[in-house]
């Protein structure tokens, strides 16, 4: 069962993160097949260290999204690695592999990249959609967006979608330039355009 929060839930900040990078979401775990790869923006709500029969460490994870829970396994390799954020109510961006041998079993996620969540967009994300009425995209704005993405260089692809008074879009690619959508990058570009108007994706 999920954990219950007094306020709102420790990911409500994080919904672009979630939308955009997460590529499962955990309430359709029961239709997760082994060797599947997954990426998911979660919370630790449980970090547990174990000894394996030869006497290595490894963690056992309760993940959780904003739909459901996973179990985690975290081996010795990748547990040394990532210890520092492994940590009981981190926020957290993991990738890795399911393992299920039968129907019957409950899936398991066998981790192998874990982030501090602030840092994933940056790090996962590939491509950054910015939608824009048409009638809004005016010189000014376009101004501040160059020099935005100027102060930002990366590897992220940028398009604008351009949205016309009948309902139609059109979709631009940005050639000039290529962002790094760190979160303060991010949060200016929400000043200047709104939340909603911005998409991050894995690929293009």
């Amino acid at each position: 069962m999920l954990g219950y929060y007094i306020s709102s839930h420790p990911l409500d900040r994080f919904r672009r993160e979630i939308d955009g990078l997460s590529t499962h979401k955990l309430i359709y775990k029961d239709k997760f097949t082994d060797g599947m790869k997954i990426k998911i923006c979660a919370v630790l709500s449980s970090v547990k260290i174990r000894q394996t029969r030869k006497g290595d460490s490894m963690a056992i994870l309760k993940i959780e999204d904003l739909t459901g829970s996973i179990e985690g396994l975290v081996f010795s390799k990748v547990l040394e690695k990532y210890s520092d954020i492994l940590i009981s109510d981190g926020l957290v961006a993991i990738s890795g592999t399911i393992s299920r041998q039968e129907r019957t079993e409950e899936p398991k996620l066998k981790v192998v990249e874990v982030l501090d969540l602030e840092d994933a967009a940056e790090i996962w994300g590939n491509a950054l959609h910015i939608k824009l009425p048409s009638d809004h995209v005016t010189p000014p704005l376009v101004d501040r967006l160059e020099k935005l993405f100027g102060a930002n260089p990366g590897k992220c692809v940028l398009y604008i979608d351009l949205a016309y008074p009948g309902g139609d879009v059109r979709s631009l690619k940005v050639d000039r330039f290529r962002v790094q959508p760190a979160p303060e990058m991010l949060q200016r570009l929400t000043e200047l355009v709104g939340e909603d108007q911005i998409k991050l994706s894995t690929g293009k």
